[in-house]
């Protein structure tokens, strides 16, 4: 039916509500979300009847000359009432695009109990909103604390799949910014990225050092358009103490990015892991370990940022002798 407006909604409920024979109804008017047409409404009414009607012709039904789409509750025997009151529900639940709702004075934890399993129904097939979904699910209470923790953990994730599709966004934006590197400082990354075409028991990690500006993170982001690479798995460190790499994925991830290392005691107290050697590495320790995950990068390259002020001490043996080192003292790209 075209073009319903909330005012039809309360024509087709004065409809309902002369019927003969219907003792219980729920109506409610919503929004057409997956129609080619936007605003498009339509109307889903339960109908409870106190003697079946002619589900052959249905003709006492027609409204405005329209005959319903219309089929029997299935249920038979003790679980007929509880169908019977799921789809009161179905019609009463405010989903996403309803306008309207009404009902016979027949309210859900009024007059009938509501099953957690219609909720998650209902929100699994994403017709609730998470927030509608929570609000029933408290009213429910049985199973309130783990469908919370559902809805939290479906919002967070959503959250960070928006921020992918926002950063990936503006990558592309920036993309017609970026200009080419030049050739010198390509030659020194593929000497340094050779050692990964040999099996060897470590390697050596790369360290870009520059001053600010110098283009020196955009280039560790990138190598894998110089070299045949994944793209990476980047920790932005700063003044952090430890490596953080739970969400680094081997089969999605080339190589690993430490940008903005503010001091080298991040590489020297973790030497075994900047070593990419063939070792499960713990991290995330602590006095519980409830925190601690494994972590297996053998022969993953690693490279870090680490700018002119930084406290770094390239001439520390052990740095000296595990790094390669590429210090800048001008952009790393074409001007």
């Amino acid at each position: 039916m075209q073009n319903l407006t909330e005012d039809d909604f309360s024509e087709f409920v004065s409809f309902i509500e002369t019927l003969e024979n219907v003792v219980r109804w729920t109506a409610t008017l919503e929004e057409s979300l997956h129609a080619t047409e936007s605003g498009r409404l339509h109307l889903h009414c339960f109908l409870e009847f106190s003697r079946a009607p002619d589900w052959a012709t249905l003709q006492p039904l027609t409204w405005r000359g329209v005959l319903p789409n219309c089929s029997a509750c299935k249920a038979r025997g003790p679980r007929w009432r509880e169908a019977a009151d799921q789809g009161h529900f179905y019609c009463w639940a405010w989903k996403l695009g309803t306008r309207c709702v009404r009902t016979s004075n027949h309210e859900p934890w009024v007059h009938y109990t509501v099953r957690g399993t219609w909720l998650d129904l209902l929100w699994s097939g994403h017709k609730l909103s998470h927030e509608v979904y929570l609000e029933y699910a408290a009213k429910v209470r049985l199973g309130f604390i783990t469908r919370s923790k559902q809805v939290e953990a479906v919002v967070a994730h959503e959250q960070m799949r928006a921020f992918e599709a926002e950063q990936a966004a503006a990558v592309a934006r920036l993309a017609p910014l970026k200009r080419p590197f030049k050739a010198d400082v390509v030659e020194r990354l593929q000497a340094w990225a050779s050692q990964y075409e040999e099996l060897q028991p470590r390697y050596k990690f790369c360290v870009l050092r520059a001053g600010s500006r110098c283009g020196k993170s955009t280039l560790a982001k990138s190598l894998h358009d110089l070299f045949p690479w994944k793209p990476p798995f980047i920790q932005t460190v700063q003044d952090d103490s430890s490596a953080d790499l739970r969400s680094y994925c081997r089969t999605r991830h080339g190589y690993i990015v430490f940008d903005n290392v503010n001091s080298m005691q991040f590489v020297l107290s973790q030497r075994a892991l900047m070593q990419s050697n063939s070792d499960v590495h713990s991290l995330g320790q602590s006095k519980t370990g409830i925190y601690r995950y494994s972590v297996y990068i053998f022969a993953v390259p690693i490279i870090m940022t680490v700018d002119h002020s930084a406290e770094w001490d390239s001439s520390e043996p052990w740095l000296a002798e595990n790094m390669e080192l590429i210090d800048l003292y001008e952009p790393c790209f074409e001007s």
